[in-house]
């Protein structure tokens, strides 16, 4: 047990994360959830929640970060009663090492199955039930040819390669070139059992009979797909598949590009596609020729390439609320939330802790900005002022936004210090007193200020001395809420009388 705790505390690059108690359950009930839909555990790093039921309403369409999580569990960082409660689930916490062991037990599958013959090079493990669920759609044959050419994991151990060595010893063949005429034969045996070509996207012919060796395990759904959106497609493939198989032509991929995305912002409210973002199997709220489609890829190429799109294409993904610059649009949400926070709160200097809330009826939050991290947002536009573009810099100066809290303290506690004596003649603040708001008399800064208390904390020499700049320090000395460094002890006494 000892050695397994010594283990998780290796070294992390998310060494200053924490999650309380609660956020930990609420990741567990999602692994959880995931495992009763899936049949198994996540393996993601990053899981994107569908915004649909059974998942809870205060996750749906947000990524879970699970490495940090799994980087907890190594911290020895977790709650015993979550790691108890995801090792029921056989949840990886080693994302890596829980990739080879998924592909050992597909090989441990094909070995079963086929007995001690090389995999071929595309072939991917089945949808069907001799095969465990985990490995469903797996590129074996690409993990296999890995085996061969770099050889196994550091940790696998000796009996376990020695049972794969009668496959690894053997070379592979490939397989011959992708032909009108294998394709027509691999589209008729698909129609003769199915009634139709309807072929999911991810899905790859069987390597067992009906099918001969020379279309097993190919890649039908995406060679269908292609072939049903290219604009000048061979007719020795289209022209039997029309005429004996009902296939639909559609011509270029434009629609389907575009209801992919309808649907992805219809599933997860927003159009913030994650770059490896491949659409779900085995789920209803998405088109079945739509499974497996790249969609992260594709949002991204038409980022890059907007210029080749027509007017017409942009306006068409501009009126779903498509997003061209992830950027832009993260820094306009975030300064909406600030606009937001002055609206409700009348000047903008946010606390650091500070969450937009989500369950709110005040219309002067936004919807697209509850729970955002304000807190944290403000504290990294401070951080990376250099790096920052100077347009949003001017945009933030002109929300009068604090750059330094410090010095603008600093600053507030000098007016305020001023203009009490210059109100008053002296500096000898009563118990209690507190700048008055919204009085023409005082400047905006320091409106309910305690100076009472402020006055207090500059009296604290060395404090000040060793914390404030020279000529904040000087100013305070004018003043005379500091006595100058060279006055005699009786000149202190006499300065502190007189104040």
């Amino acid at each position: 047990m000892l050695r397994r705790a010594v283990g998780r505390a290796a070294f992390s690059t998310y060494g200053n994360i924490n999650f309380s108690l609660k956020k930990q359950r609420s990741i567990a009930n999602v692994v959880k959830i995931y495992h009763d839909v899936h049949a198994m555990a996540p393996s993601h790093g990053t899981l994107l929640i569908p915004n649909e039921a059974p998942w809870p309403e205060n996750v749906r369409g947000k990524d879970i970060n699970l490495s940090r999580f799994r980087a907890l569990y190594h911290q020895n960082r977790l709650d015993p009663s979550v790691v108890a409660d995801m090792d029921a689930l056989s949840f990886p916490w080693s994302a890596r090492r829980n990739h080879w062991d998924v592909r050992f037990r597909a090989l441990d599958a094909f070995l079963e199955l086929h007995g001690p013959i090389p995999v071929p090079f595309d072939f991917v493990v089945p949808t069907n039930a001799a095969w465990p669920r985990e490995t469903w759609g797996i590129d074996l044959g690409q993990a296999f040819g890995l085996l061969q050419r770099v050889g196994f994991p550091a940790y696998v151990k000796d009996e376990e390669m020695a049972r794969f060595a009668p496959m690894l010893s053997h070379p592979r063949q490939r397989r011959p070139p992708l032909t009108p005429a294998i394709l027509v034969d691999a589209c008729r045996i698909y129609f003769t059992e199915h009634g139709n070509l309807d072929v999911p996207l991810t899905y790859r012919t069987p390597a067992e009979a009906p099918y001969p060796p020379y279309v097993q395990s190919l890649a039908l759904g995406r060679h269908l797909q292609s072939l049903r959106y290219d604009p000048s497609p061979p007719l020795a493939v289209l022209e039997p598949l029309v005429r004996e198989m009902q296939f639909t032509y559609i011509g270029p991929r434009w629609g389907l590009q575009l209801r992919a995305i309808k649907e992805f912002a219809a599933n997860y409210g927003h159009l913030l596609v994650p770059h490896s973002f491949v659409i779900p199997p085995n789920t209803t709220a998405w088109s079945p020729d739509l499974i497996g489609l790249r969609l992260g890829n594709l949002v991204n190429t038409l980022r890059t390439t907007r210029s080749s799109l027509s007017q017409d294409q942009i306006q068409a993904l501009e009126d779903e609320g498509f997003v061209w610059s992830v950027l832009d649009f993260l820094s306009a949400r975030k300064l909406a939330a600030l606009k937001a926070f002055i609206r409700v709160y009348g000047h903008p200097r946010v606390p650091q802790q500070f969450v937009v809330p989500h369950d709110t009826l005040e219309s002067a939050w936004p919807v697209e900005v509850r729970g955002l991290p304000l807190g944290t947002v403000v504290k990294d536009w401070r951080r990376h002022k250099k790096t920052m573009t100077d347009d949003m810099i001017h945009r933030l100066d002109a929300l009068g936004f604090v750059w330094d809290m410090v010095e603008w303290r600093q600053e507030r506690v000098l007016q305020a210090l001023t203009t009490f004596k210059e109100l008053h003649g002296h500096l000898r603040v009563p118990p209690q007193f507190v700048v008055p708001a919204k009085n023409v008399r005082w400047p905006e800064i320091t409106w309910d200020l305690h100076l009472t208390n402020a006055l207090m904390n500059t009296r604290k020499a060395d404090r000040v001395r060793a914390t404030w700049p020279p000529h904040r320090v000087a100013a305070l000395e004018a003043l005379g809420v500091l006595a100058p460094l060279f006055a005699t002890s009786t000149d202190a006494a006499r300065h502190h009388h007189a104040i």
